[in-house]
């Protein structure tokens, strides 16, 4: 639970859902201890805390793929060698983002 809680990709969101779930603030300070968490009785939400913290981690990654594609968009845009709109093998419109130069693939 430590490490959950310890997490880098939690987000002041996910803060704010732990403290709701435990019903008090956890202060973040270095004066804070493992000590104050066991007096908060964190332990019993261990399962919930996890999974807020493992959502936090999943979210992190989406974003790190939503800014590569972000990136990438520009970067074609700026070269003029990107197509948008591609046909997929079933003839479905999906919105893709290709490069026509391999050296600005992701």
């Amino acid at each position: 639970m430590i490490v959950s809680l310890r997490n880098p990709s939690l987000r002041a969101r996910h803060w704010a859902e732990i403290e709701s779930l435990i019903g008090r603030q956890i202060p973040r300070g270095e004066s804070f201890t493992l000590g104050n968490l066991l007096e908060m009785k964190i332990y019993k939400h261990k399962t919930k805390i996890q999974d807020i913290s493992t959502t936090a981690s999943n979210e992190a990654t989406l974003e790190a793929m939503l800014q590569k594609v972000v990136y990438r968009y520009i970067l074609c845009t700026v070269m003029g060698r990107c197509n948008l709109l591609l046909p997929t093998q079933t003839g479905k419109s999906v919105r893709t983002l290709n490069c026509r130069d391999d050296r600005y693939s992701s």
